[in-house]
């Protein structure tokens, strides 16, 4: 029904946990091994446009995201559409939405807002590609049957 997939559609929205120290600093570090195209001199300034998001999920998955749809920004509202387009686009494909209140947050530099939403993103796509990895790499009823073909040996 359709209350149904409303409920859904909002279960799949999460919140991103505040982070203690350690967590923090393992954030900062996964995101210093990504190259990103500007340098990172505030990081909650630095990402609030979705654009350095979008590259990191790009660095894993390329084919996931289209970096043209990011333009950066400085105006509340153009950070929100960059975002909600990340969400929508790419988010959603990975099997997860962040909520309002924290892309709202990310987009008005609201202190660890990122961090929390970058802890988020990078479970996430240890998650994703996992998932992705044992899609390419689990043999197929069809690998797994002796083949009729004579061996030339």
């Amino acid at each position: 029904s359709t209350w149904e997939r409303k409920i859904l559609f909002f279960e799949d929205r999460m919140e991103a946990p505040p982070l203690n120290e350690d967590e923090l600093n393992e954030v900062y570090n996964w995101v210093d091994e990504v190259p990103l195209s500007r340098p990172k001199k505030s990081i909650a300034r630095d990402f609030s446009d979705a654009v350095l998001m979008a590259e990191i999920v790009a660095h894993y998955f390329p084919k996931l995201v289209e970096l043209h749809n990011y333009v950066p920004a400085s105006s509340v509202t153009a950070k929100i559409s960059n975002w909600a387009i990340l969400n929508q686009k790419v988010f959603k494909r990975m099997g997860f939405q962040l909520a309002k209140n924290d892309i709202d947050a990310v987009a008005n530099c609201t202190p660890e807002a990122i961090e929390r939403v970058l802890r988020v993103v990078k479970t996430k796509i240890e998650k994703y590609k996992a998932g992705t990895c044992l899609l390419y790499t689990s043999p197929s009823p069809r690998d797994r049957q002796k083949s009729r073909m004579p061996s030339s040996a």
